[in-house]
């Protein structure tokens, strides 16, 4: 009994130690077997480059077109910024023939840059290159242990690592597996529109309308008394809830400064070169050359830094710090610092900012991200805000842009409550005086004669006030004197306007000089009146073009339709007018001359005559564009006035 019972307990005991060996982890630690340490998967830059055999032949051959149609599908699907086409200086045109191959393609055309250049390398080739983001990770294969027996029930070593190349060849965008995709701007219109009717307990959705359909809203024939409205573009975003008004933060000017960047990939060189010819940076001088770090590091070890540097880096962690450590002993202490990256690195930001460097930006770079990036550096946080700049142009003289830029302007300043100024340019035959019923004195001429003597006191001195919130800048309308004016001073009054009021309204004569040109092109906003004529065709088409190659990171302008259904009088349709300029109108205002010639003769605006008239639902309409504000919202908020816009700038 003894025997048996100790026998018994024997078996007890060795059943114990097998099942506490089965329990035990032999494996170890369980990061041990962590697929992403073991395999980890790496994204990074990589050149895709195609050269096309070219000996100066006006069209590309049949292999030529099949590789770039290859070349540009896969740029499509997989390409990041911009692509590059260059090519000897011999043949000027050749990026020229294969820019416009690709556009057929579908590459969009601000998507291409093109060039030429004197290096070796080229020869007789074109070379179109582009940034691909590769996801990768390390080859598997090893097969050092043998799966048939294993007496510790181990992981394989290649445990993990067919998932891995699965997951790196089948993700769409390896960009996604560093950082996400950034956020949208946030509506600050409809944000105050859900809260107000969850307040209300109203239903939050939001109804699509035949606007947001992209539909005519009003339809109505040619010769009715209906104005036209159609498909509205996105309005200005600004924070309606706090009532504050001014240029946003990517309009605001960039001071006279000298910038220099230094890049190490194709895009962001696109981007930063796009970003120099914005109007924005018009007054500082942008310089950009390629080397990143270390070429910036041997250039100042023999020049002067400049006032910003960017310069971009694709190396991590202590590379990048290592790096700027060199860069900081040839750097001025008064010269800033922007660091360009490829990875979206928390800690690495933090430690750069920490030793001096006053941003870090992630590429691909956008150029209005940029721009609004360098104007932060050089705004103080206590300087008030600046005004926007509207400016209203008529395609031809007699197109009635004078009219509507002066009714849009009162009613900014009436119904939306916003300090508004309207400066008359044309100082000869200016009409803001004979609308508005006042004496137009010599103001603007005399702040354009001495614009470096314009400040806050003698601007406000020369303003006329035409109401609580409207100022006026008048033409003098005379012309018994010259006006001998340089194109600069234009520039100068408007900026210092702008410095103390909310929303600059700039009538802009029928005059196409250097002047006129620079500060069309400098506006925040810019408005077209034409009329449904051939010649007024002709000057929209030519105007549009200009400002959409000058412009090419700005909205595109309003288009104004003035004039539309007069009796007996052909006209272009507006469909047809729309087509042969490439967009279509915003507003379409009906010709009725009893009510315009009424608010003339009057010295009044359209809504003081007949509120509800179909041309006064226009100015309203046009006016909430340009503003990106409703009558309705200025109406929910308690009454503030606009007049600390003016007082915290003499304060400061």
């Amino acid at each position: 009994m003894t025997r048996s019972s100790n026998i018994l307990k024997a078996c007890v005991a060795v059943a114990a130690f097998s099942l506490a060996a089965c329990a035990a982890s032999p494996n170890g630690p369980e990061q041990v077997f962590n697929v992403n340490a073991r395999y980890p998967i790496t994204v990074e830059p990589r050149m895709m480059t195609l050269r096309l055999p070219y000996n100066g032949q006006a069209a590309l051959d049949q292999n030529a077109t099949g590789q770039l149609a290859r070349f540009a599908q896969d740029y499509i699907q997989h390409g990041s910024g911009t692509i590059a086409v260059s090519a000897s200086r011999r043949y000027p045109d050749a990026p020229t023939l294969v820019a416009d191959s690709l556009l057929e393609l579908g590459v969009a055309r601000n998507q291409i840059m093109v060039g030429n250049s004197d290096a070796p390398d080229l020869n007789d080739d074109v070379k179109i290159t582009y940034i691909r983001y590769l996801a990768t990770t390390q080859p598997c294969g090893d097969w050092s242990t043998d799966l048939s027996h294993t007496a510790r029930n181990t992981l394989p070593p290649n445990f993990g690592c067919a998932t891995q190349h699965n997951i790196a060849a089948m993700v769409a965008d390896p960009r996604d597996l560093l950082t996400p995709e950034n956020v949208g701007q946030p509506d600050a219109q409809r944000r105050l529109t859900v809260l107000d009717k969850y307040r209300k307990g109203e239903p939050t959705p939001s109804a699509k309308t035949q606007e947001q359909s992209g539909i005519v809203s009003k339809s109505a024939p040619a010769e009715s008394n209906e104005v036209t409205i159609m498909s509205k573009p996105p309005m200005n975003e600004f924070d309606a809830a706090e009532g504050a008004f001014g240029a946003a933060p990517h309009e605001r000017p960039v001071p006279r400064i000298s910038i220099d960047a230094f890049c190490e990939f194709p895009d962001t060189t696109a981007a930063l070169e796009r970003a120099a010819t914005d109007r924005r940076l018009s007054k500082a001088h942008v310089g950009v050359q390629s080397g990143g770090i270390p070429a910036a590091v041997k250039y100042y070890s023999e020049h002067p830094t400049p006032n910003l540097m960017l310069v971009e880096t694709s190396g991590q962690g202590q590379t990048v710090v290592a790096e700027l450590e060199q860069l900081a002993s040839v750097c001025d202490e008064t010269t800033k610092v922007i660091v360009i990256g490829r990875v979206n690195d928390v800690q690495l930001y933090r430690e750069l900012t920490r030793r001096g460097v006053s941003e870090y930006l992630v590429a691909p770079l956008n150029p209005l991200h940029v721009i609004e990036t360098i104007s932060n550096l050089y705004a103080s946080a206590k300087a008030p805000p600046i005004g926007r700049v509207a400016v209203f142009a008529g395609s031809r003289g007699g197109a009635g842009a004078s009219t509507i830029a002066h009714n849009v302007g009162w009613y900014i300043a009436e119904a939306l409550k916003i300090d508004t100024a309207i400066i008359d340019f044309d100082l000869a035959f200016g009409t803001a005086g004979l609308n508005f019923n006042e004496d137009p004195g010599q103001g603007i001429a005399d702040a354009l004669a001495s614009p470096e003597r314009l400040d806050d006191v003698l601007l406000e001195r020369l303003l006329i006030k035409c109401g609580e919130r409207l100022s006026l800048f008048a033409a003098p309308a005379l012309l018994d004197r010259d006006y001998d004016v340089e194109a600069n001073a234009y520039e100068s009054v408007v900026d210092q306007v702008r410095r103390s009021t909310p929303c600059v309204i700039v009538d802009l004569p029928h005059a196409w000089a250097p002047w006129s040109r620079q500060t069309l092109l400098a506006a925040d906003e810019i408005v077209i009146v034409s009329t449904p004529d051939l010649a007024s065709l002709r000057n929209t088409k030519n105007m549009l073009d200009v400002i959409h190659a000058r412009r090419p990171n700005d909205a595109p302008p309003r288009l104004v339709l003035n004039q539309t259904g007069v009796a007996k009088r052909p006209e272009i349709p507006v469909k047809e007018f729309a087509a042969a300029v490439g967009m279509e109108p915003n507003l379409v205002l009906p010709f009725d001359p009893e009510l315009f010639g009424t608010a003339a003769n009057n010295g009044q605006m359209l809504p003081e005559i007949r509120p509800h008239a179909a041309a006064s639902e226009g100015m309203r309409t046009l006016a909430e564009l340009v503003t990106g504000r409703t009558a309705n919202q200025v109406a929910k908020k308690s009454a503030r006035s606009f007049l600390p816009f003016r007082s915290n700038r003499k304060a400061g």
